[in-house]
């Protein structure tokens, strides 16, 4: 059951229960959605209403982040564990090489996505990658990038092509994939597992600071995501937070 999370409707979940949804879903019979919602993604669906709909009608939309943790500490919708993609992603991955299913992988600028396959299979030998793309192509190409896809048994297909043009792609593409179980949105995680950009220090991942890192890392590029980001998120939160209070009548 979703937990509306003020306009946006959540699976609050466990890690251990996220996995347990992630196994079944892979051994159905239809391809369902995950996708993760950040702080970012929170701000882009309150000014997107087709990836807001997108988000509202995966199969397992999974919460990702400090700041959204913040959100959901006003809202009064209490979080467990941090789920966010870039480590709950190599999870599902592994669950998909204890049901012997391929994997395939869209996404990332050109060479991304075959070194992430390298990266995954070296840390796996046992991992199969059905096929990778670059994530940067033209509409007029998508027939043809499904075509690819479904002439490979993956039944696992991770995307890295960003907010919101991975969710939006996932949402309109998600029948016309013929062996596909798993349709997982991952925003940078093919640049993580490829090591085009290195993850945060432990220490720094505990205390919930790899975005300092990030930052730190490209600044010109996420300075706004997370400086201005976090007024507008402000913003937001006050305004949904206004709008949710009873209006008192005299």
């Amino acid at each position: 059951m979703k937990t509306e999370l003020f306009n946006i409707p959540l699976d609050v979940l466990s890690r251990t229960e996220a996995l347990k949804k992630c196994g079944e879903y892979l051994a159905a019979d239809q391809c369902r959605t995950i996708s993760f919602l950040n702080a970012h993604c929170f701000n882009v669906a309150q000014e997107d209403s087709a990836y807001a709909q997108a988000l509202a009608e995966a199969d397992l939309l999974l919460h990702d982040g400090i700041g959204l943790k913040i959100v959901s500490m006003i809202a009064g919708v209490p979080l467990e564990d941090n789920l966010n993609g870039t480590d709950l992603i190599p999870a599902i991955l592994e669950l998909a090489v204890k049901a012997d299913a391929s994997i395939y992988l869209l996404g990332g600028r050109d060479g991304v996505a075959a070194k992430s396959a390298q990266s995954l299979t070296a840390a796996s030998p046992d991992m199969r990658i059905a096929g990778y793309r670059s994530g940067y192509f033209n509409e007029s190409d998508e027939y043809e990038v499904l075509a690819a896809i479904n002439r490979t048994d993956a039944r696992v297909l991770v995307l890295g092509m960003g907010v919101p043009r991975q969710e939006l792609w996932a949402h309109r593409n998600r029948d016309n994939l013929s062996n596909v179980r798993l349709l997982i949105s991952g925003g940078a995680i093919l640049d993580f597992m490829s090591g085009t950009i290195p993850r945060a220090p432990i220490w720094m991942r505990r205390l919930s600071l790899e975005w300092l890192f990030r930052l730190g890392l490209e600044p010109r590029r996420m300075w706004r995501r997370y400086i201005v980001g976090s007024f507008v998120l402000l913003g937001h939160v006050i305004r949904l937070t206004s709008a949710s209070k009873p209006v008192s009548r005299i």
